[in-house]
């Protein structure tokens, strides 16, 4: 992992650390644009700084990660439910450059799941 940006709100923010506490993944940054209210195009529109990362994670709230979510992997905000527990987080992996509508997901994990690892 190379990045783990998140939104600055508490909640999100626990489950960045969290997440940071696997395998060496590094300090998570604080990344305005996911704060639940903004459109998934903005987040994606600063995620072009990180263009040359190989993995980057995105936490953030409902809807907006979700939303971004169906935006990576559809190219439409509302072009596919994406069930993203309050707490969990989702993976979108590229092969190649960040190209809307063609994300694949890669995996989805529960709150409780990210407990487990973090109480381990």
């Amino acid at each position: 992992m190379d990045a783990i940006l998140s939104s600055p709100y508490l909640r999100a923010w626990q489950t960045a650390q969290i997440l940071a506490e696997l395998d060496s993944w590094p300090a998570p940054k604080a990344f305005p644009v996911l704060e639940p209210t903004l459109p998934p195009e903005r987040a994606v529109q600063a995620l072009e700084a990180y263009s040359g990362a190989g993995s980057v994670a995105v936490v953030g709230h409902r809807p907006g990660l979700h939303e971004l979510a169906a935006y990576l992997l559809t190219g439409e905000s509302d072009g596919l439910k994406v069930g993203i527990e309050k707490g969990g987080a989702v993976c979108v992996g590229f092969d190649g450059p960040v190209k809307l509508g063609v994300g694949e997901l890669r995996w989805l994990l529960t709150p409780e799941f990210l407990r487990t690892v973090a109480v381990s």
